[in-house]
């Protein structure tokens, strides 16, 4: 099924007899979001990784859409730094620079501490468990080896974090860094032993947050950011010089 019939599926609804009070609201992408999410996953998540030719014809055929919404999708991943398009030629999957990469978790390593710090202090007793159900889900993909779920789930955790800081500023400039965030996440963690590491440090946080530790969140928050950023940046060196 293309994703423009299965969008049409979606708008037919049965009509029913439930006051309007008694709906609950659902959200909906358009056309145009699905392609933009889907295609930002396939970067964020390497199936179409740094500096690969982005072929028109064949995401066109694998997700039954046309060229026109997506190309209009690849202007957003452009505005978002995922993406490169060049005039008359394919587009191509942004490299991932060295550079941007420090400067990228250098803006994390303060942001997300003092999000963790706020989130501990602000959070009530069942915005902490809600957030110790996520972390227990994340670890059953990691038990399980589902690693694209984990990386979805791991990159949830980390905006609930920042969401439960309770402040609408720092929430969005890290949403404003999603998708550059979660392809370097997703790269530090290619290896077993950092996932592993990764995984651990998870745990440690976790406990932090249930203990209403503010100070151990900042600082496990810290140091988990250096950590991935250092394996972000192994990464890259070596597939450089492959």
């Amino acid at each position: 099924m293309s994703a423009e019939s299965a969008l049409d599926e979606d708008r037919d609804m049965e009509s029913g007899t439930a006051s309007l009070g008694q709906v609950t609201p659902v959200v909906r992408l358009s056309l145009h979001e699905q392609i933009v999410t889907k295609v930002r996953e396939m970067i964020q998540l390497g199936e179409l990784p740094p500096g690969a030719t982005i072929s028109e014809n064949d995401l066109c055929g694998s997700l039954g859409i046309s060229r026109t919404p997506l190309r209009e999708a690849l202007k957003v991943l452009a505005s978002e730094n995922l993406v490169h398009l060049r005039p008359h030629r394919a587009p191509l999957v942004s490299p991932v620079d060295s550079d941007e990469i420090a400067e990228l978790f250098e803006l994390l390593s303060i942001l997300e501490p003092a999000a963790g710090a706020l989130a501990c202090q602000r959070a009530s007793s069942s915005e902490i468990n809600r957030l110790r159900d996520m972390h227990e889900q994340l670890m059953g993909h990691y038990y399980t080896r589902e690693r694209t779920r984990y990386f979805s789930d791991n990159q949830a955790i980390h905006h609930e974090i920042v969401r439960l800081a309770g402040n609408k500023v720092m929430l969005a400039t890290y949403q404003s860094l999603q998708g550059r965030v979660l392809r370097a996440r997703s790269m530090a963690n290619l290896t077993q032993a950092r996932w592993a590491e990764s995984s651990a440090e998870h745990e440690a946080l976790i406990r932090a947050f249930c203990e209403h530790d503010d100070a151990a969140v900042s600082r496990l928050l810290y140091e988990h950011t250096r950590e991935t950023e250092a394996a972000v940046l192994r990464a890259l060196n070596t597939s450089e010089t492959a």
